[in-house]
């Protein structure tokens, strides 16, 4: 029998009470982000009650990045449990990845300094993942280019109400695997083939990001910032450490930064406002022109954004420690 329990949105509940629910429904498959996992894990270690973890069987991770050193440290708490890293978008169907034991005594074994983050794995059934250039030409195995979705029945049809934009994401699969006058989707990530026939994420090809498994168009997060009475220049970034959070930086300085995230609410669902705001002056080009965000920028500051703070209540101390540019 299967007993099918569901955490709503307006009940996200601390760690301990989601064990709690757990256990109480004697729950085996469990469908959730890392970051919930982690928070269970965190939980676990702080009380050294190994005994306590539920013993799970299966575990679907979906919605944020996969990180090896989580699956190492739940491993050793739900050793019953099989770890799933799954990948995909609402408009396409998904791949899945068997994590492997993460250590060094097991075959085969990853460890957490082997690759940066967990493979995304395979595609699913009449499912089939492209890894493209600009130009939507094939890159070879290694190399890493924007992953688009093929596929039979593996597409949806579009936007609703949205022609344009469903004309830039849905274009014509010129490769045909499955068949002529089928579509692909443009994930909008970057990827690429490994040597095992696994797929490796390396982050986005635009400024879209994922947050306990919400999307998040930082753009939107600076418009936001944008329409605050005296703010004269906004970036949002997602810190890379832990706690993952989303960071705003203002101008001028001085300004009550406490008031710009209030009113960001007015404009913004609750998950897109920025955890901690900043006043600090923002890097320039020509004035006035603001030097855009790039993916190269978020790369080469990759150090700026590496200190956590002890405690998710905590704020960092200055933008080098939350993960400015």
């Amino acid at each position: 029998m299967c007993v099918h329990s569901t955490i709503s949105e307006v009940d996200v509940t601390p760690a301990a009470q989601t064990l709690q629910l757990i256990e109480k429904n004697h729950i085996s498959h469990l469908v959730l982000v890392p970051t919930a996992l982690g928070a269970i894990t965190d939980m676990l270690n702080e009380q050294c009650s190994a005994e306590r973890a539920p013993r799970l069987k299966q575990v679907l991770l979906l919605g944020e990045a996969l990180q090896p050193s989580l699956i190492g440290t739940a491993q050793s708490f739900f050793r019953s449990a099989t770890f799933h890293n799954i990948w995909g978008a609402t408009e396409a169907n998904w791949t899945t990845y068997e994590c492997p034991q993460v250590g060094h005594g097991a075959p085969g074994a990853l460890t957490a300094l082997s690759t940066p983050s967990m493979p995304i794995g395979r595609p699913c059934g009449n499912t089939i993942v492209y890894v493209l250039n600009e130009r939507r030409q094939l890159l070879p195995i290694g190399v890493v280019g924007e992953l688009y979705v093929g596929g039979r029945d593996a597409v949806a049809d579009g936007y609703h109400a949205r022609k344009e934009l469903t004309a830039s994401k849905f274009v014509k699969d010129p490769f045909e695997i499955f068949g002529s006058d089928l579509k692909m989707y443009s994930v909008g990530d970057l990827g690429r083939w490994r040597f095992d026939g696994q797929l490796e994420l390396f982050g986005r090809a635009d400024r879209q990001v994922k947050l306990r498994g919400f999307r998040i168009e930082l753009g939107e997060c600076e418009a936001a910032l944008a329409r605050v009475p005296g703010v004269s220049g906004g970036v949002v970034v997602k810190r890379a450490s832990e706690p993952q959070c989303l960071l705003a930086f203002v101008e001028p300085v001085g300004m009550d930064t406490i008031a710009v995230r209030n009113a960001c609410k007015a404009f913004l669902p609750a998950h897109a406002v920025p955890k901690w705001v900043f006043s600090e002056p923002l890097p320039k080009v020509s004035a006035p022109k603001m030097r855009p965000i790039k993916s190269a920028d978020v790369n080469a500051c990759r150090h700026f954004l590496t200190a956590a703070p002890e405690r998710e209540e905590r704020p960092p101390s200055s933008a080098a420690e939350s993960g400015g540019h």
